[in-house]
This record gives structure tokens, C-alpha cells and sequence, in this order.
């Protein structure tokens, strides 16, 4: 919540509301200069500001390369092409909460800071809601998901049209190459070692190999995902044996464990016998804007009195948008519409 601003809390200071607006306006503030709740966001989304009505973005192939020529050769030419686009639109937020006079009256301060908590609490918990609700209709095969009963067309699928997990990710350049990034395999040490060598081999628009390393396992709370992928990720030698053997997926994995993605992965999305589970490049993440946050405004929070009820009323604005763009950074198992690895 950094830049969150308070305008014209001078209002309130003039009134009976006075000895309340200064510390319900320090929490507000304080809470954004202290604490970030934005910490899965960051890892899992490309944070960029925008300073637009709407933001695009445009990928672009890879040169051919150099080319042998012959003694005294001219130099061949070489392009790039412009690959799919997207556009983000933002979308504007608000929210807003009242102290009535009867608190101010009855001097009820602790309560008046605990909505004000609750306010800035509440932003908080949209914005990852947010961002959970576009991957777990991603995860869903949904393409245009829906929260708090607006629809967000196109903020599930890639650049290409397709859904961010997808079987038939075509390439602009050459019509014939189709990928998928989305697999039915329950986790195990096989598959994740499969996964990860898929994601590995995705290629670009011309066909190329982007050798793309995936290094961040993402999953929704639950007990059996949680016991299941530590121990594979967190076994020094072959989990679940007696095999001595080196377990290269040692150390080289972090988790993000999401509760929140919980509560939007649509019925129906995993396959039998296993969870969802996500295999994110975040290198490649931040280059590619493979998902991508646009803060286009950040909070801002005007109190006033509302001349009907005398409660003196907090209004709480933003504007941002996020979606997916480059499908390649990520690939998500245990889907039941997935291939098989």
C-alpha cells in the first residue's frame, strides 16, 4: 500500500469528529508505510505502475541468428516479429466504512481504530482475492472469469486467446506449432521432473528452445499437497525408498502454499486422485510479463459527514488491473483436461 494518500482529513478536524480523525487517519496511513501483504502477489505477478487508461503488451520473436557466408559474403538479414498482444484495462476499486456519532459520542475510539483496520485489512485481502480468482479460473480452462459478479473478459487467457493453462497454445509465426502447459499427472518426483523438462523445452513463436527453468511450485492449502510436495522437494535422496540415490529436486524448489486460491479453483479442475499444483519460472516471469499487475492508482481514502446520519464517512479508491500474457511461465499438473507427460 505504498503512496496510499488521506485528502482533505482538515474537514473532519472541525467538527465533532475531530479527536477521532487523527487516529483513525494514523492507522490508515501507518498500516500502508508498515506492513505488505502484496508478498505472493510479487512473486507470482509482474508488479508494474501505469500511468494509462489501459496498458498493452506485445511480445516479439527471435532473431534467426547468425548465418555462415561465404568468403567476402554480404550480410544476411534478419527480423523479428511482432508476436500476440494484449490489452489490460483497469478497472477502479473502491470501498468505504462510517463511524456514526453515537461512537464519537459514547467516545468509542478502540472500535472506530478496529473498522479502520478492517478497512485497510480489506484491501489488502482483495487484491490477493483478486489475483487468486484470475488463476483459479486460469487453473479452470476459464478465459473471461468473473469476480464479485463483474466479468473480466480476456483476463484469464494469455496473449493468445487461449486460457493461461492450455493444451493448444498456438504460435503466431507458425500456425502448425501448438503447445500445452497443462497436464493431468498427479504430483511425484516423476512428474515434477517431467514438468519441469516440458517447461525446459517450450518454445518460442519460430520454434525455438527457450530452455525456460522453472524454480517455484505453487499449491492451494491442503494437508496431503502440502505433506506430498515437501517430501518430495525436501528429501536428500529418493523420497519414499530406500534408495541412496541423490534427489536432484533438493533445495532447488521454493513453495508458495496460497490458501486464498483454495476458494476459486472451479469443480471439477482436478484430475482423479491428485491436486492442482503450478510450476512457476519466475525469471522468466518478470522478463516476459507471463502474469502481469498494473497499478494505475494506488489508495486513496477522503473522509467526510454525511448530512443525512451525521456519520462521518472514509471513502477508499484505486484503480488496477492483472491478468496473464506468457503462457510459458507456468505449467500447471493435476488437471483433468491436461495431457498426459
Amino acid at each position: 500500500m505504498a503512496g496510499h494518500t488521506i485528502t482533505e482529513i482538515s474537514g473532519l478536524m472541525d467538527t465533532v469528529y475531530g479527536k477521532s480523525a487523527y487516529p483513525i487517519a494514523k492507522i490508515i496511513d501507518d498500516y500502508g508505510a508498515s506492513r505488505n501483504k502484496d508478498e505472493r502477489l510479487k512473486t507470482i505477478f509482474s508488479m508494474e505502475k501505469s500511468t494509462h487508461f489501459a496498458e498493452t503488451i506485445t511480445s516479439t520473436s527471435g532473431f534467426d541468428g547468425f548465418a555462415p557466408v561465404p568468403e567476402n559474403g554480404a550480410y544476411p538479414d534478419d527480423s523479428a516479429q511482432d508476436g500476440y498482444e494484449k490489452i489490460f484495462q483497469h478497472k477502479t476499486w473502491k470501498d468505504r466504512f462510517r463511524v456514526s456519532r453515537e461512537m464519537v459520542d459514547d467516545d468509542q475510539i478502540g472500535r472506530m481504530k478496529r473498522l479502520a483496520t478492517k478497512f485497510v485489512n480489506g484491501f489488502d485481502a482483495t487484491r490477493e482475492k483478486f489475483g487468486a480468482a484470475m488463476f483459479g479460473a486460469a487453473l479452470g480452462g476459464v478465459a473471461d472469469p468473473s469476480y464479485r459478479g463483474i466479468k473480466f473478459s480476456t483476463y484469464g487467457a494469455s496473449a493468445d486467446g487461449r486460457p493461461l493453462f492450455d493444451k493448444l497454445h498456438p504460435s503466431k509465426s507458425k500456425p502448425s506449432l501448438k503447445q500445452s502447459n497443462v497436464f493431468n499427472n498427479p504430483f511425484s518426483q516423476t512428474a515434477l521432473s517431467k514438468m519441469q523438462s516440458a517447461m525446459v523445452d517450450f518454445r518460442d513463436d519460430n520454434g525455438e528452445i527457450l530452455e525456460i527453468v522453472p524454480d517455484t511450485i505453487i499449491i492451494p492449502n491442503d494437508a496431503e499437497a502440502i505433506e506430498i510436495v515437501l517430501g518430495v522437494i525436501g528429501a536428500f535422496s529418493q523420497p519414499d525408498t530406500s534408495n541412496n540415490n541423490w534427489n536432484y529436486h533438493y533445495g532447488a524448489w521454493n513453495v508458495i502454499i496460497w490458501p486464498k486460491l483454495n476458494q476459486f479453483i472451479p469443480s471439477g479442475t482436478a484430475a482423479s486422485s491428485a491436486f492442482p499444483y503450478v510450476l512457476l519460472a519466475t525469471d522468466y516471469n518478470q522478463a516476459a510479463s507471463g502474469a502481469v499487475w498494473y497499478d494505475r492508482e494506488p489508495l486513496s481514502t477522503k473522509p467526510y459527514v454525511d448530512n443525512d446520519t451525521d456519520a462521518a464517512v472514509w471513502n477508499g479508491r484505486a484503480r488496477f488491473s492483472a491478468g496473464f500474457h506468457d503462457w510459458r511461465a507456468f505449467a500447471a499438473g493435476g488437471i483433468a483436461r491436461g495431457d498426459a507427460l
